[in-house]
């Protein structure tokens, strides 16, 4: 993993990093994994089998 990318207006972004942490409440985190999708993953990370 090199970073992060997200959506912010419309945008899309990269956020480069070394190391990446999800933390959310225990809601929060499987909504952020299945909206997660990009061209790497186009099904959302939490689609990966």
């Amino acid at each position: 993993m090199t970073g992060v990318e997200f959506n912010h207006d419309g945008a899309c972004y990269e956020q480069k990093a070394k190391d990446v942490i999800v933390s959310a409440f225990v809601v929060e985190t499987p909504r952020l994994l299945l909206n997660s999708a990009c061209s790497r993953y186009p099904d959302g990370l939490a689609q990966r089998i």
